[in-house]
């Protein structure tokens, strides 16, 4: 039970200082910064996209299903 928080601590820890690393001080000059403008151009919905996202979706919901069933079965069989 030890080990096992102190990897949970451990973890944390390093989840927590992540951002920090490879950032050093940042130095404000007197100039401001330029805008950047991005165009972007022929948008709109992408219903391909969106179908690929439902099939995933409902896939997902399907297997959990069936695996929550299929181990509820085996609790009856107990």
């Amino acid at each position: 039970m030890k080990t096992r928080i102190t990897c949970v601590a451990t973890a944390l820890a390093l989840f927590l200082a992540a951002p920090a690393f490879g950032q050093g001080p940042r130095v404000r000059s007197g100039q401001p910064q330029q805008s950047v403008v991005v165009k972007v151009s022929g948008g709109g919905f992408h219903w391909g996209d969106a179908a690929i996202g439902a099939v995933a979706a409902s896939g997902a919901a399907v297997a959990l299903a069936g695996i929550g069933m299929f181990r509820r079965q085996l609790r009856k069989e107990e």
